[in-house]
């Protein structure tokens, strides 16, 4: 499963994240089907029912067939930042499909000090999207208390410096 929130996650690229996702599969003798490589690209991991191949790859996972035996994901935060659904979603798989999630970076060991860290992890990524939210709705409110814009102009228009209103551009308008 792979999924990146924005397009300015170069390192968390989903080419990025399959190379190394596809590399450790190789290495540890796990057949990947193209067709059970789900990838999303600029949707947030806060929530499981706005992630449409998210849900596909659940779904497919509770089928009586279940065509895999484990998730590869390249950090817990790719499968959910929320802690509630992360914790739901990995039992349910674990407990009822016989479905492994596995962090290739960041390894647990079995037993209740795996499980300890696993839940912190967690708990840091669940903090990281909440704060990250606040300190983004700070820097917008901010920018338009300054009369700042949030976007670009759209076509047709064109900004003159910083905020002044946007100008019609004739010859695109």
């Amino acid at each position: 499963y792979i999924r990146v929130s924005t397009g300015k996650q170069e390192e968390l690229s989903p080419d990025a994240q399959k190379r190394l996702l596809l590399d450790y599969a190789k290495s540890h003798n796990y057949f990947v089907s193209p067709e059970h490589i789900f990838m999303e690209n600029g949707i947030s991991g806060r929530k499981a029912d706005k992630r449409p191949e998210f849900q596909r790859m659940i779904g497919l996972a509770k089928s009586p067939d279940h065509p895999f035996s484990a998730i590869l994901i390249w950090k817990f935060s790719r499968f959910a930042r929320n802690q509630e659904e992360s914790i739901v979603y990995k039992s349910m798989l674990k407990k009822q499909c016989h479905v492994d999630v596995i962090s290739i970076t960041e390894p647990l060991i079995d037993g209740p000090f795996g499980s300890l860290i696993e839940r912190i992890i967690e708990w840091m990524d669940e903090y990281y999207s909440i704060n990250l939210s606040g300190e983004t709705t700070r820097g917008m409110t901010e920018n338009a208390m300054r009369g700042g814009y949030q976007t670009t102009p759209p076509y047709g228009y064109a900004s003159p410096g910083y905020a002044m209103p946007f100008v019609v551009v004739p010859e695109e308008a």
